[in-house]
């Protein structure tokens, strides 16, 4: 009970007349160079892309004064506001850490002499007078170092003395 089938006929559809005829493989078409610098698709966009670099600082930095150059002021400091202020008593003018310095790095740890050049120095009337005492008593016989930053100071306030 073998029947055969007759053979389905052969149907063929013909072209639309409003298409052209395809080929059978489509070629590959180049894509266009448009106005991106990248190829949109091959490449996928980033910021990088599309805009230039710049430096972190020029993105969030702005161009106004900064705190510290707006809380900066003219101001004249205290202690050069200080250093130029006359002094009446020497011994009153130094302080209890500049008294231990004086005398330990200028009168080799003798308190005595160090008191007795103080009332000596503001015995003197005219500052000439002093630092003529000074060179001839202190700085020679105790052998001060004129770069040493004590004495520096001293002779700063022997001048605030006679200013």
């Amino acid at each position: 009970m073998t029947e055969k089938l007759p053979a389905a006929p052969e149907v063929r559809l013909a072209p639309d007349p409003g298409y052209p005829p395809r080929p059978a493989v489509a070629a590959v078409k180049e894509p266009e160079k448009g106005p991106w610098p990248f190829d949109p698709l091959a490449d996928i966009p980033t910021f990088a892309h599309q805009q230039k670099p710049r430096e972190l600082n020029d993105v969030i930095g702005n161009k106004s004064a900064s705190l510290n150059d707006r809380l900066r002021s003219d101001r004249l400091e205290l202690k050069s506001a200080l250093n130029d202020t006359p002094v009446r008593d020497l011994k009153k003018a130094i302080g209890i850490n500049d008294r231990f310095v004086f005398i330990s790095q200028l009168f080799r740890g003798d308190e005595v002499m160090y008191e007795r050049s103080l009332k000596t120095i503001n015995s003197f009337r005219i500052l000439p007078e002093a630092e003529y005492w000074m060179e001839r008593e202190l700085k020679v016989k105790l052998g001060w170092n004129e770069s040493n930053e004590a004495t520096k100071q001293f002779y700063q306030l022997v001048r605030r003395r006679f200013s």
